[in-house]
């Protein structure tokens, strides 16, 4: 297997992952990348994005595009990456009905969560067909409030008593 392929099935778009020490040869790179990938329809678009992903350098100036028909239909802005590393204090992702109070408890007690979550808000509102409920307003209220619900004792008549 290499960057060519013969028998090529119907293919999907693939991220291509792109980087460089200055923004002029980011954007060198680019133009490189729709020159060749024009020039070479053979090109195996899932595996010229393994090599860009894994056995390139990640350096300063970073862009994404997306191969997609023989051409790089999108093309991310450039943009210089941070000299270290966010930390990464938490990954929240909201999942587990055993723990509803958890993104709560978060958004009241840490600011940076808290703005983190804001700025989702605010980018869900801006989509053509916003929900109608807010990731804050879920956390807060609907989990809690649902998992609350749900976990009320009840009474159960026992099945086949007469």
């Amino acid at each position: 297997m290499g960057l060519f392929h013969e028998d090529q099935p119907e293919l999907k778009p693939e991220l291509l992952l792109l980087s460089a020490n200055t923004s002029a040869s980011l954007k060198s790179q680019v133009d490189r990348y729709q020159d060749f990938v024009l020039k070479q329809p053979d090109v195996c678009p899932s595996d010229l994005a393994y090599t860009l992903a894994v056995h390139r350098d990640t350096l300063p100036h970073r862009a994404f595009a997306v191969l997609q028909d023989g051409k790089l239909s999108v093309v991310s802005p450039p943009a210089k990456a941070p000299p270290e590393a966010p930390q990464v204090h938490l990954i929240f992702s909201g999942q587990g009905a055993q723990w509803p109070e958890m993104g709560k408890e978060l958004i009241q007690a840490d600011p940076t969560f808290r703005g983190s979550m804001e700025r989702m808000d605010d980018i869900l509102r801006k989509v053509a067909e916003p929900p109608s409920w807010s990731l804050i307003g879920e956390c807060l209220f609907g989990l809690w409030q649902r998992h609350r619900i749900l976990n009320r004792p009840r009474r159960a008549a026992e099945a086949g008593r007469d």
